[in-house]
């Protein structure tokens, strides 16, 4: 952990607490690009670049004070200097509407122009950092109303997550999703393993030629694939084998599988099916879909005052960070799942399942259901020994874009720390 250089701020403090101005008016201009002089977003301040070597620096309260800068344009740095102490800021990148400088420590920091499109004087909790496109966070804007429709149910009949019962069948459930997916969970290691179809490694592989979009993956615990309808009651699960209904109870529930592996081995199972967690309403209808993530955003407040605020942009690979007042050296993947590890894509089913797909083609699987279904509150929980460990987080939906929000606070000290964790998706279906 290192301090940040803060020397820019002690020079406005300073200047500030006497109410000087480190600079004599003059008419000498100076020789920087155009488009930095202005007024810039900085932590919920601005400071404003004059062409006359002046830089006015505002707090939250409106008071100002002044220092003056030059600008060496073969190092791209402006040098900013009041009462002898100077700082140097190189400019990384410079458009009309964003300004990224590294400090003398190399430490990133990028600032918004006063007025332009996605930004506020104030500094507007919306705003994030700028992307690797030059894209703003106004994607987090979710004033506008959803367009989403329910997805069609494409098998009805079988439909839903089924717990299988019977010992030795070595699985612990089978999930036939509404849009063409199954998932298996296996129970343990036992003499139930999967065999692999020719030409698959256990990994995620590309869009197969179908009506819907078909992915495989298998580990340990996990299979996941498309299925079709061979025949009434006969299913073909890609990259398994099969699996055919066998049993029904008096109201047409069903209760018996045979589940067929690609060898031939033949695995009956007795199953109960699951109640789905809220009911066929118009907040599980939104939810239960198949979400492309598109960004994260992470901030963090220490009593009122906005500490850290960054933002990972998933299919770029890209962490940006525009504020870190306390001066932390932070790693990417302290902050967010990076690389491999990123969660590019999940489903919400119905029956309660949550799925999270990774970058390095792996998957993972929770569980969910409504917390308080009116405000968008869910709840995502794994169990250990029949105990619930999970979050609760709120989702909201826009166009075709969910945004699900989750929030913690602890004290440290004498101060109060809050966290919130924001996760942009776009539905795919």
């Amino acid at each position: 952990m290192k301090k940040l250089n803060y020397l820019w701020m002690m020079l406005f403090a300073m200047v500030m607490s006497v109410g000087l101005a480190a600079c004599e008016e003059d008419d000498e201009k100076v020789d920087a690009p155009q488009e930095l002089f202005g007024s810039w977003n900085c932590y919920g301040e601005t400071v404003t670049f004059y062409s006359d070597g002046r830089a006015v620096w505002t707090d939250s309260d409106g008071e100002s004070s002044t220092a003056s800068y030059t600008y060496d344009a073969g190092s791209r740095t402006i040098i900013i200097t009041a009462y002898g102490e100077t700082v140097r800021w190189h400019i990384v990148s410079l458009t009309s509407t964003s300004l990224t400088i590294e400090d003398e420590d190399g430490y990133p920091m990028t600032m918004e122009r006063v007025g332009s499109s996605g930004t506020t004087d104030d500094d507007d909790d919306n705003v994030g950092p700028v992307g690797p496109s030059g894209e703003d966070d106004s994607d987090f804007d979710m004033s506008a109303p959803s367009t989403l429709l329910p997805v069609a149910d494409l098998y009805p009949e079988v439909s839903g997550k089924y717990e299988v019962s019977n010992a030795g069948s070595g699985i612990s459930f089978i999930e036939m999703l509404g849009d063409g997916h199954y998932l298996l969970q296996k129970a343990s290691a036992s003499y139930y393993m999967m065999k692999k179809a020719p030409g698959k490694n256990g990994r995620l592989r590309g869009v197969m030629a179908s009506a819907v979009k078909r992915d495989y993956i298998a580990d340990e615990s996990l299979v996941f694939g498309g299925f079709t309808k061979v025949e009434d009651g006969l299913f073909e699960l890609e990259g398994y084998g099969t699996l055919k209904v066998t049993g029904r109870d008096s109201v047409g529930n069903i209760v018996d599988f045979v589940l067929t592996d690609n060898s031939g081995l033949t695995i009956p199972l007795t199953v109960d099916r699951l109640p789905p967690v809220g009911g066929w309403t118009e907040a599980t209808d939104r939810i239960c879909r198949s979400w492309d993530v598109a960004k994260a955003r992470s901030i963090m407040y220490m009593d009122s005052t906005k500490v850290l605020d960054a933002t990972y942009w998933v299919g770029d690979d890209y962490v940006a960070v525009a504020t870190n007042l306390l001066g932390i050296d932070v790693e990417d993947e302290e902050l967010f799942d990076t690389g491999g590890g990123a969660t590019t894509s999940a489903r919400f089913s119905p029956d309660g399942t949550y799925m999270m797909f990774f970058r390095d083609g792996t998957m993972d699987v929770s569980n969910w259901r409504w917390e308080d279904e009116a405000n968008g509150l869910i709840y995502a929980y794994d169990l250990y020994n029949g105990m619930e460990d999970g979050v609760v987080g709120q989702a909201a939906f826009s166009d075709e874009k969910m945004t699900i929000t989750t929030q913690a606070g602890y004290s440290m000290g004498y101060s109060w720390v809050s966290e919130t964790y924001i996760e942009l998706c776009r539905a795919s279906n």
